[in-house]
């Protein structure tokens, strides 16, 4: 019986990412956190927006037929954005493997999420204002509030959704932009 010489096996470039940097690891890690936390809550959307439509129905029972129709057409503007939104953590949610994985495409996904989500999160927002406009009575009727407070209320709110919607993608795209990264992510195979 003749033995075969013994394989020397000769790790790949992902190979050395696992065993040497942590950062792919703990990145990926929290990209896939953030990204099931998305596409948790835009299943739980999606699958409200049938109760909702039932609720705003009823809430514009005694409202004139142009307020109704408004509202009718903005709501599946509301769904397309949620639809949007659920896309775009399952993309992350790519990214997040690719990561994990050290994939050289992680480069390509992530920036291309991270441009798709800025863009989606303006507007996701022109949608929202939209819709709290035609809503009766607006925020002033439900907070009670005078028409100047309600606009800076307002302000400030858009200015945190666009502060806390462009943060993770800002991050991603200085982070995928510096040479030391792209070099790195190029030697994987």
């Amino acid at each position: 019986m003749v033995e075969e010489p013994e394989k020397q096996v000769v790790p790949g470039e992902s190979e050395l990412c696992r065993r040497r940097l942590l950062w792919p690891m703990v990145m990926g890690l929290a990209v896939l956190v953030l990204g099931a936390w998305g596409a948790y809550q835009g299943v739980g959307v999606v699958v409200e927006t049938r109760s909702f439509r039932a609720e705003m129905a009823r809430v514009f029972l005694d409202q004139p037929p142009q307020e109704v129709e408004a509202m009718r057409v903005w709501s599946g503007f509301l769904l397309a954005v949620t639809i949007a939104e659920l896309a775009m953590a399952l993309l992350l949610l790519m990214v997040g493997v690719q990561l994990i994985r050290c994939h050289p495409m992680v480069i390509s996904l992530g920036r291309l999420w991270a441009v798709v989500k800025m863009l989606l999160v303006v507007g996701a927002l022109v949608v929202e204002n939209t819709v709290q406009e035609i809503q009766p009575g607006g925020m002033d009727s439900l907070f009670k509030m005078p028409a100047s407070a309600t606009e800076t209320v307002k302000t400030v709110w858009m200015f945190y959704l666009v502060i806390r919607g462009w943060t993770l993608p800002i991050l991603l795209l200085i982070w995928f932009w510096r040479p030391s990264i792209k070099k790195e992510v190029a030697r994987w195979s």
